[in-house]
């Protein structure tokens, strides 16, 4: 009979009183015949996210968490958003599988990076880079190293926390090394492939779970960014430069996120036609960057739809 198999998954370094490794060697003697009792860090995950394909594992043993009939998170709670995203992805993937994990309360998070908001996404086949992600930087750069999909082309490399292009490199796998990745937990970074592109990308001004502008934004040649916030170019266009898949996207991710105002990054795959979703913004400089006259009445025309609404329901 093949034994069931619990994961205690916690910090290899905790401040708290009872660590990981404490519960895993009080509890390994009152687990009852048929079961195995297993411990692990949470610096030894590897996020390999893709549309219809993601997998969470353990780079040192290969374990799939989902391989695993329960899955005990400990040390997540904490001011430094990073662990509770994690906490939160691997409730999504597991939940989704079907797999019990304890606590409850980690799958009732919001997405507080791109990490979380990634995976979301593409557990609901909205179409996304892409995206490789660990806390510990020898494992991510070895994994990276053994896909030939992302060694042998441009990678870009980003601060999943970071916003308007901060921390975002466009770099070989070669170069991965003498990037700031894995030096901090409260600054993790994600490798996606570069998209083939046009130096463009797309920012959807949701408001409402509705698209309201569409902002063609083209960056300044001096860097691989098109963010306004850094030197590029916007100009307003219509619906009718997006596939309706690419619609369904926008507006599928902003409800998925519950982001009722949001700016969606999209970028057109220029080898495909494909557009990807690169990410959703929280706070989307609305009263800020380009065209402000124009998201202010968007979005009082989306304040006052949704109260006159409310009244009549």
């Amino acid at each position: 009979m093949n034994q069931k198999k619990i994961l205690l998954l916690g910090r290899k370094h905790s401040i708290q009183k009872e660590k990981v490794d404490d519960l895993y060697h009080a509890l390994g003697s009152h687990v009852p015949d048929g079961y195995s009792l297993s411990v692990a860090n949470y610096n030894e995950l590897i996020f390999d996210i893709q549309p219809s394909r993601t997998k969470v594992f353990l780079s040192t043993t290969g374990e799939d968490l989902s391989s695993f009939d329960l899955v005990y998170m400990m040390s997540w709670y904490s001011y430094v958003p990073t662990r509770r995203d994690i906490a939160y992805s691997i409730a999504i993937y597991l939940k989704n599988r079907g797999i019990p994990f304890i606590n409850d309360e980690a799958y009732y998070n919001r997405s507080s990076s791109k990490i979380s908001q990634m995976l979301l996404l593409a557990e609901h086949n909205i179409k996304v880079p892409r995206t490789v992600f660990s806390l510990s930087a020898a494992a991510l750069i070895n994994y990276v190293g053994m896909q030939p999909a992302l060694k042998d082309g441009k990678l870009i490399v980003k601060d999943a926390l970071a916003s308007r292009g901060a921390s975002n490199y466009l770099c070989t796998f070669d170069e991965l090394s003498s990037l700031p990745i894995g030096r901090k937990e409260s600054q993790p970074f994600i490798v996606q492939p570069c998209i083939p592109n046009d130096g463009s990308d797309i920012r959807a001004v949701v408001m409402g779970y509705e698209i309201k502008l569409l902002i063609h934004r083209t960056g300044s040649g001096e860097s691989h960014l098109n963010n306004t916030s850094q030197g590029g170019k916007a100009e307003l266009v219509s619906e009718e430069v997006l596939q309706k898949s690419t619609i369904d996207d926008i507006i599928n991710t902003s409800k998925l996120l519950n982001r009722t105002v949001t700016g969606i990054d999209v970028m057109r795959d220029t080898e495909t036609n494909e557009y990807y979703v690169l990410e959703a913004n929280a706070l989307p400089q609305l009263a800020t960057g380009s065209f402000v006259d124009e998201k202010m009445q968007k979005l009082a025309e989306t304040l006052v739809n949704i109260i006159e609404r409310e009244r009549t329901t």
